[in-house]
């Protein structure tokens, strides 16, 4: 599915947002279950329309998604629900 690169989060980030999956051809954020690999528990950030280069926590505890799109590339700051 065009992945890029999948992302294991730390715990205490929020059960829904613990695993995610950076998806180059179809432009989304997955967010997958290891147990099940392939299948995705559902997206986020379609609605950009943008490819997502890739996923990653900093050590905030925010995660960072790099995006490219025709206007150029951005760094997206996702700060989840404590």
């Amino acid at each position: 599915w065009g992945c890029h690169r999948t992302v294991y989060l730390r715990s205490g980030i929020g059960r829904d947002l613990q695993n995610l999956s950076a998806a180059l051809a179809t432009r989304e954020l997955r967010v997958v279950d290891p147990a099940e690999p392939g299948v995705t528990q559902f997206s986020l950030l379609k609605e950009l329309d943008v490819r997502i280069r890739d996923v990653a926590m900093g050590p905030d505890g925010n995660i960072y998604v790099l995006t490219e799109g025709a206007g150029g590339g951005q760094v997206l700051k996702i700060t989840p629900n404590a």
